[in-house]
């Protein structure tokens, strides 16, 4: 089965109900008014408002309402940090063109 055949694919104002992403590569993919009714997911996320991808594709970050920015690793889709401190809700995440920050803006 080929885990990365959503990859880069524009699912914006798409309606998809019960489908299962468990298992698929999501990179690049555009959910953007998509509604994802029933849909199943690694995680089960809260509001998350911004998601971004490291320039070798091997970390992504989330951006939430529980002003929070999480790091999670692509290969196997598991949180490897969690940061915390931000008094808002974050609304942008984006690496460093280099890959070694990442740089969060919340909004207050």
């Amino acid at each position: 089965v080929d885990n990365t055949a959503l990859e880069d694919k524009d699912l914006s104002a798409t309606v998809i109900k019960g489908g299962d992403f468990s298992d698929g590569s999501l990179r690049g993919v555009n959910f953007t008014k998509a509604n994802l009714n029933n849909c199943a997911f690694p995680k089960a996320f809260g509001v998350v408002f911004t998601v971004a991808y490291s320039p070798d594709g091997k970390y992504f970050a989330t951006g939430d309402a529980n002003s929070q920015v999480i790091l999670w690793r692509v290969s196997d889709n598991l949180p490897i940090s969690t940061f915390k401190g931000h008094k808002g809700w974050v609304r942008s995440v984006v690496f460093t063109p280099d890959g070694n920050k990442l740089v969060s803006l919340p909004i207050y």
